[in-house]
């Protein structure tokens, strides 16, 4: 039972994570972002900022939580996009790292994404 909260905790502390990293542009073009993705705006639920992110072509979706039909796609464990954005795979960079995680991109962005 310990090893399953302290799971969860760990999940939920990447995710925060992730989404405050996104809070730091990580792109400014395509050409910013490694080989197969691309560039554009964050959209995660309930962040008064954007900022430009790195999302996988072909990784994107928005389709709504079963859960939770009325809101954005889920994205990870406890993330949402907002209504219309989409989830995808992304990365962002920490300290000469790069960390391999799920990301909110708008619409026009995950229809790229989706469509690649």
């Amino acid at each position: 039972m310990a090893g399953l909260v302290f799971k969860s905790t760990l999940i939920a502390i990447t995710m925060a994570l992730s989404a405050s990293a996104a809070a730091t542009s990580q792109c400014n073009s395509n050409a910013d972002c490694m080989p197969g993705y691309i560039c554009g705006p964050s959209d995660f639920a309930f962040s008064g900022t954007s900022s430009n992110v790195c999302v996988h072509i072909g990784t994107c979706s928005n389709a709504p939580d079963p859960q939770f039909p009325n809101e954005g796609p889920k994205c990870g464990d406890s993330i949402f996009c907002n209504v219309g954005g989409y989830c995808g795979e992304g990365y962002y960079k920490s300290g000469g790292d790069t960390i391999l995680t799920q990301v909110c991109v708008d619409k026009n962005t995950g229809l790229d994404c989706a469509s690649s």
